[in-house]
């Protein structure tokens, strides 16, 4: 998979924040922060972080970057 420096990016945020969730979690701080378990909080930024990936890498080289609404 060739990835830019903008996917790059997104898997370094989304590693970084999965991250400090996990230390959270681990330290037993959650409560001060989430109201739900923060496991689904970490497995949803792991998504939506591949889901970036996987638009970005199809779309960024073509011309279907403009929407119409």
């Amino acid at each position: 998979i060739a990835l830019g420096w903008g996917e790059l990016g997104i898997v370094l945020v989304a590693i970084a924040a999965m991250e400090l969730v996990h230390w959270i979690e681990a330290t037993g701080r959650s409560g001060l922060f989430f109201h739900q378990r923060p496991r689904s909080w970490r497995w949803s930024l792991y998504l939506a972080a591949l889901m970036s990936i996987a638009f970005f890498g199809v779309f960024s080289h073509s011309e279907f970057i403009y929407f119409q609404f």
